[in-house]
C-alpha cells in the first residue's frame, strides 16, 4: 500500500490501533513504585530511496507496528516491531519488497531529559530476487527536552549503528538512524501522542560482483501510546 492509498486497509488499521489502546487502558497492570510502563501502536509513512550503479529508484508505503517498554529507575528496556510492503512499480524494473523490522533497545537515564544506550535491530527484506537480512547494532542517544507547556516534550533520537552488516552479503560501511519530533501527554491521562520525522541512511560496500549501494528511508511517524507510572 502506498502512502497515497488510504483505503479500507488503512481504516481497518486505525480501528485496530484504537481497539488496542482501549484494551491497554482497561487491562494495563498498575506499575510498581519507580516503574514506568509504555505501550504504543504506530504508523510510518515511509519513502525508500536506493542508488546502485548510478541509477536511483524510489518506493513508498505505510508501515504499521508497535512498541513496548519498561523503565525501572534509570534503566529503560524496549522492544519494537514494524512491517509493511513496498509495491512494485510497473513503470520501472522495481519489484515489490516486503520489509519486517524487530528491534531491542537498552538505555540508562543520565539526566531527566537524556538517555544513553544501545540498539540492536534485525531487518528482513523479501523480494522476487530472494531474501536479504540486515543486522544493525550500535549506540543510541535519546533526548526529550521539556517545551514549557505541560505534557509537551521534544524528541531527538540518534543511532550510529557502526557494527551493522548485511548477513551473507557485503559489509555495511555506515548506518545512521535519526528521529526528530515531539510527544504530548494530555494532563491527567495515561495517553501519549508522538509525531516525528524519521530519516535512515545505509551505505553498503562494494563486492566483486557488485558496486557500492545506498539506501535511505524517510517519512512521518505517528504513534498513539499508553504511558503509566512514575
Amino acid at each position: 500500500m502506498t502512502a497515497g492509498h488510504w483505503g479500507p486497509a488503512a481504516r481497518a488499521g486505525a480501528r485496530l490501533i484504537g481497539t488496542a489502546l482501549a484494551a491497554a487502558l482497561s487491562f494495563a497492570p498498575s506499575p510498581a513504585a519507580g516503574q514506568v510502563l509504555h505501550g504504543s501502536a504506530s504508523s510510518f509513512a515511509v519513502q525508500r530511496r536506493f542508488s546502485y550503479r548510478g541509477e536511483v529508484g524510489e518506493q513508498a508505503a505505510v508501515f504499521y507496528g508497535g512498541e513496548g517498554s519498561v523503565r525501572v529507575g534509570p534503566v529503560r528496556f524496549g522492544v519494537s516491531g514494524l512491517a509493511g510492503t513496498f509495491p512494485a512499480d510497473s513503470l520501472a524494473p522495481v519489484s515489490a519488497v516486503q520489509v519486517r523490522t524487530t528491534a531491542v533497545t537498552l538505555h540508562v537515564a543520565v539526566s531527566r531529559d537524556l538517555l544513553l544506550g544501545a540498539r540492536a535491530e534485525g531487518r528482513r527484506f523479501s523480494a522476487d530476487a530472494g531474501v536479504t537480512l540486515w543486522t544493525l547494532v550500535g549506540p543510541d542517544v535519546r533526548f526529550e527536552p521539556e517545551f514549557g507547556l505541560t505534557g509537551l516534550r521534544g524528541l531527538v533520537d540518534v543511532g550510529l549503528l557502526g557494527s551493522s552488516s548485511v548477513r551473507g552479503g557485503p559489509k555495511m560501511s555506515s548506518a545512521v538512524q535519526t528521529t526528530l519530533g515531539a510527544t504530548y501527554s494530555p494532563p491527567g491521562t495515561p495517553l501519549q501522542v508522538v509525531l516525528a520525522y524519521r530519516f535512515e541512511r545505509y551505505d553498503i560496500g562494494a563486492t566483486r560482483r557488485g558496486a557500492e549501494r545506498l539506501q535511505q528511508f524517510r517519512g512521518l511517524v505517528l504513534e498513539a501510546a499508553v504511558h503509566v507510572g512514575r
